[in-house]
């Protein structure tokens, strides 16, 4: 038995094949996309005094949510102007908007102007508005929009 097993050992020696080398190469391409979509639109409702409309609060109030999902380089978000729609004759004081970032922490409080916000490549945005009005609102519908455009 021990004969067998130096017979072995001896032919795997000499039937061993040198070692073999190669080149393993990986390549991509990146081509920078964002998509932004609005699963969750806002829902404004009056406040207690009747003089503002807001997302924020209130008896079925509702944030909107904004979603990102970009591929390459991090996006960066760009928020308009607010602008307000609402029965014909009727002004109102002010519209302004905020929002706040699940992933990146970006946020805004309440503003009327526009604004960049930095996002991850998958972020969620919850987005507030409110209208205000001193003297009420009239029966109607109000409505406000911010137009969200992503950049990378």
């Amino acid at each position: 038995m021990k004969a067998e097993l130096v017979l072995a050992a001896s032919a795997v020696a000499v039937f061993a094949t040198p070692v073999q080398g190669a080149t393993v190469s990986l390549s991509g391409t990146v081509l920078n996309s964002c998509v932004l979509t609005l699963p969750t639109p806002g829902l404004l409702v009056p406040d207690a005094q009747g003089t503002t409309l807001r997302s924020d609060a209130g008896v079925g109030a509702r944030a909107a949510t904004l979603t990102v999902a970009a591929v390459g380089a991090s996006p960066s978000l760009s928020f308009s102007a607010p602008q307000y729609s609402g029965p014909s004759g009727v002004s109102v004081d002010s519209v302004q908007y905020a929002y706040q970032s699940a992933g990146s922490g970006a946020s805004r409080g309440f503003a009327a102007t526009s604004s960049t916000a930095s996002s991850h490549l998958i972020d969620v945005f919850t987005i507030n508005g409110k209208i205000a009005r001193a003297d009420g609102f009239p029966t109607g519908s109000y409505g406000m929009t911010v137009d969200v455009t992503c950049s990378q």
